[in-house]
């Protein structure tokens, strides 16, 4: 019991740690372009609460990346790569999906894609310093595949997030969304097909791409690679955009969201291990064989 709590609390200040760093680095960033008259903020606004939520998300992003590079043991300019790629990519086309369905809300795309790049590049070092394993005993693995065969492989992955987003995101909408909306009186304003076509498909090449660098560098069996995949794109591209919301959203919508992002999230995490980690996924430890 008592080796439990210690490593509770080992864990614990760690993730903090990576918590605070995502989010004094997204306000430096900020700063910084506000500085360059690049990022303008709205003077009647009440950040606190933003921040508390997003603070709140850091550290959930903190916990699950810890506890995947724990198990991956890479080298520090490899797992730097993962995380900032991982952050990055998701966060972004998170960014980008919000600025097609609500412009409004997103003035500048570019420069709000912009302002996480230095958060997400502490959190990469972070999370490397407190969490993965030294020394690097796991050099990377080469895939050797011709173009053709990265490219179907590549469109698959991202299909199946467009296919399970129209799935997911349907029965979503009919179930929850829409009747919530009529029930408070509220007008709901849906994206017209072509606008939600666009923002999708950049997302889910950002969202399969956000994950290739973790899947050409965990040597794993398929079945866990396939699991970890899924867990993050689902914690990293859903669970934590969903926490900075959860002071604008009613609890009936962030639940349904979550589950839907789940199956579309999980679901393209598995499929894109299965089709583009397999080679460097290992079945077992090797057998001894008698001599």
């Amino acid at each position: 019991m008592k080796q439990v709590i210690v490593k509770t609390i080992d864990m614990a200040w760690r993730v903090l740690v990576v918590g605070i760093g995502y989010t004094l680095a997204l306000i430096l960033s900020g700063v910084v372009l506000g500085m360059l008259g690049l990022l303008t903020a709205d003077p009647d606004a009440n950040a606190i609460p933003v921040f508390m939520w997003m603070f709140f998300g850091s550290v959930v992003m903190g916990l699950m990346l810890g506890l995947v590079a724990r198990r991956l043991p890479a080298s520090a300019a490899r797992h730097i790569l993962i995380w900032t790629v991982l952050l990055f990519a998701n966060i972004g086309a998170v960014i980008i999906e919000g600025y097609f369905f609500v412009p409004d809300l997103v003035s500048n795309v570019w420069v709000t894609v912009a302002q996480q790049f230095l958060p997400c590049l502490v959190t990469a070092v972070l999370v490397y310093l407190l969490f993965a394993p030294r020394p690097a005993t796991t050099p990377p693995l080469t895939i050797h595949r011709p173009w053709y065969h990265w490219l179907w492989r590549f469109v698959v992955s991202a299909a199946t997030y467009l296919a399970a987003y129209w799935v997911f995101g349907a029965i979503n909408f009919a179930l929850v969304t829409r009747p919530y909306y009529e029930a408070q009186g509220s007008p709901l304003a849906v994206p017209d097909p072509q606008i939600t076509l666009q923002a999708e498909l950049i997302r889910a090449v950002l969202i399969v791409l956000s994950v290739l660098p973790f899947l050409l560098t965990a040597q794993m069996p398929i079945r866990r690679l396939a699991v970890w995949s899924g867990m993050l794109l689902f914690v990293i591209g859903g669970i934590v955009p969903l926490t900075w919301q959860a002071g604008s959203l009613a609890l009936p919508l962030l639940l349904a969201s979550a589950i839907e992002i789940f199956c579309q999230n999980f679901t393209t995490g598995v499929v894109a291990a299965l089709l583009l980690g397999w080679p460097t996924a290992v079945s077992a430890l090797p057998r001894l064989h008698p001599a």
